[in-house]
């Protein structure tokens, strides 16, 4: 989705609504008649003469979700040829509702010292989750409008992670992009960040990685040593980077390339020990069958396997008319094992359709 789009569409609406006031009120404070200044006052001051130990076990049980907190979900409609229409994004309000209602968001518009206590164990709390077809900019609008001071709190986000843009590389490295719903003709660039490979370039399909996954782990950056950051980037259905799990007739190679910068981002920003500490675990669904021939694969292109189980997941929630599909997977914990050298940039997928190679422009 392009990041043109009106940033505030590109979260919850009423975590939204909380932001904006939040932020009228530190501007322009709203006048109060004296009596209405006194017993203001006085109810605050009983609350904040509590003991601190009291206020946060209130502000846990008034503002801490116990599913996490859905910021932002939505996927690309599909035509009745089941094509994503461009542009066109079919939000999971349910999802996005979920239990927020529930909780006592008004405490994060009280005055200075509760609003500050509040949002310290609203933001710390809870899981943030940001799920189907982003590009990453919701999830930088949202980091970018809730201020530094509330993300150094942040300690669990959710991201889902669709496989990157693809682009047609030629034997001297340059990269056509072709049409799709999501892109239009014209050149594209792999990451600079992606060291050359040895040995004369090769033609075919390669991942153009969004610099906009850097920006979101530099944002995460604090400025407290005993910060810790969990960072879960949820995989599409059967994706697993560097291996091609069920083999047929479209099938296409999630490269490395994604995993590779990740974590060199995640050691430059947060290797000093200053930024506290991020740690990134990629989660992937994947047919038991064909996990279980490739696992030792999946270990072999770089992956730690963390924790693995089986588990039923519904698929295509967004697109069925009938009801919800599920079936069973095998849903495992992944981390990139830590990089031995600057990344280098994949081979072109092997599966390529040359079918697909766009027409050189002119």
């Amino acid at each position: 989705m392009s990041q043109d789009l009106d940033s505030d569409a590109l979260m919850n609406p009423l975590l939204t609504e909380i932001i904006r006031t939040s932020i009228r009120r530190a501007i322009t404070p709203p006048p109060l008649p004296n009596s209405d200044i006194k017993s203001r006052n006085l109810a605050q001051s009983k609350f904040l003469s509590l003991p601190a130990e009291i206020r946060y076990r209130i502000y846990s049980y008034s503002l801490v979700s116990v599913p996490p907190i859905t910021v932002w979900s939505a996927r690309f409609a599909l035509t009745s040829q089941r094509r994503p229409v461009p542009r066109t994004l079919k939000w999971d309000r349910v999802a996005m509702a979920g239990d927020l209602r529930k909780l006592s968001l008004s405490l994060l518009q009280c005055s200075t010292s509760i609003a500050a206590e509040a949002a310290h164990v609203f933001y710390s709390e809870n899981t943030f989750c940001f799920f189907g077809d982003h590009e990453y900019y919701p999830v930088i609008t949202w980091l970018d409008k809730i201020g530094q001071q509330n993300r150094e709190c942040l300690k669990t986000l959710e991201i889902s992670v669709n496989q990157p843009e693809r682009a047609w590389q030629l034997p001297d490295g340059s990269c056509l992009r072709r049409k799709t719903y999501r892109t239009t003709n014209g050149f594209a660039t792999r990451h600079p960040q992606l060291a050359a490979p040895a040995g004369p370039g090769k033609e075919g399909e390669v991942d153009i990685i969004n610099p906009a996954m850097e920006t979101i782990i530099s944002l995460l950056a604090g400025n407290s040593s005993a910060r810790r950051v969990t960072l879960y980037l949820h995989l599409s259905v059967f994706d697993m980077p560097g291996v091609t799990l069920i083999e047929q007739e479209d099938m296409t190679l999630f490269s490395m390339d994604l995993p590779n910068l990740v974590e060199k981002w995640r050691t430059a920003y947060f290797s000093n020990g200053v930024c506290g500490s991020l740690e990134v675990i990629w989660i992937a669904e994947s047919a038991r069958k064909q996990y279980i021939q490739k696992r030792s694969l999946i270990e072999d292109v770089g992956w730690d396997i963390l924790q693995e189980a089986d588990v039923e997941v519904v698929r295509n929630r967004f697109y069925r008319a009938n009801g919800d599909c599920l079936f069973q997977v095998t849903r495992s914990l992944l981390r990139r094992k830590p990089l031995t050298g600057p990344p280098i940039a994949s081979d072109p997928d092997p599966y390529t359709d040359w079918q697909h190679r766009p027409e050189p422009l002119d």
